[in-house]
């Protein structure tokens, strides 16, 4: 989860390059014994975390607690002067694949709390007790059957109407897999993973402009809470994901 397919590949064009510049800063005779410390040690780091990114991209927590600390620990980077000097030592698709690592390092920093929320539902889940209050199944529930409805509304059609229904079915999906977790049923990590990258990639102004009318206020607003990415019900998905790895 977090990370999709590209953005793996990505990681590990990434880590095999600085893999090699490691070497190469050792034998640079324009830099200070400092410089090649410094460089070094910020490759090592960039490594290593490029490795726990791609081990969370695959659903692999089986090493959380140090996947964890290694974003946040201290963050320093190279001084400006000396990381524009290592720039301009990339080729443009190296140069690219860099600017895409410092995004997906600032997406998993941004996920810490999801995870850590995450991990807070996993023994809950480990012992099969529900992690939803029976008012939070029978509004899921009914949102569910509502977003049904949407969905069946949209088949058939085109533009706006088709997209917000994609948007309904991703939520609908989400809905379902929530009941299935609560009630202790195996979920599959690449299930849960696919369904947010869909939610991810749809709009949900959209869907709001579209079926926000007929809908009424309370249903869209249990909706936007489903889909909050970074809120309770994303949570529980999250230790899910965690759970499974934890078995495997």
């Amino acid at each position: 989860m977090i990370f999709d397919r590209e953005d793996i590949a990505v990681l590990n064009r990434v880590m095999v390059r600085k893999g090699i510049e490691t070497a190469a800063v050792s034998h640079n005779p324009g830099l200070t014994d400092a410089q090649r410390m410094m460089i070094s040690g910020e490759l090592a780091r960039d490594i290593s975390r490029c490795q726990l990114m791609i081990a969370v991209g695959m659903n692999d927590f089986s090493d959380i607690e140090r996947q964890l600390e290694s974003f946040e620990e201290d963050m320093s980077a190279m001084p400006p002067t000396l990381y524009t000097a290592y720039m301009g030592t990339m080729s443009a698709d190296d140069s690219d694949d860099e600017g895409q690592y410092i995004w997906l390092l600032a997406m998993m920093i941004s996920n810490i709390g999801l995870i850590r929320r995450g991990l807070g539902f996993v023994d809950a889940l480990a012992a099969a007790e529900p992690v939803l209050s029976q008012t939070e199944v029978l509004s899921i529930k009914s949102l569910r059957t509502t977003l049904d409805d949407v969905c069946r509304r949209s088949e058939a059609t085109e533009g706006d109407l088709f997209d917000s229904g994609l948007y309904a079915d991703a939520l609908a999906r989400e809905c379902s897999l929530l009941l299935r977790v609560n009630s202790g049923k195996d979920v599959d990590s690449g299930e849960i993973s696919d369904l947010l990258d869909d939610i991810g990639r749809l709009d949900p102004e959209e869907f709001e402009r579209v079926f926000g009318p007929d809908l009424g206020a309370d249903a869209m607003a249990l909706a936007a809470e489903v889909a909050e990415p970074r809120g309770s019900h994303m949570a529980i998905l999250c230790a899910r994901c965690i759970l499974n790895s934890l078995l495997s």
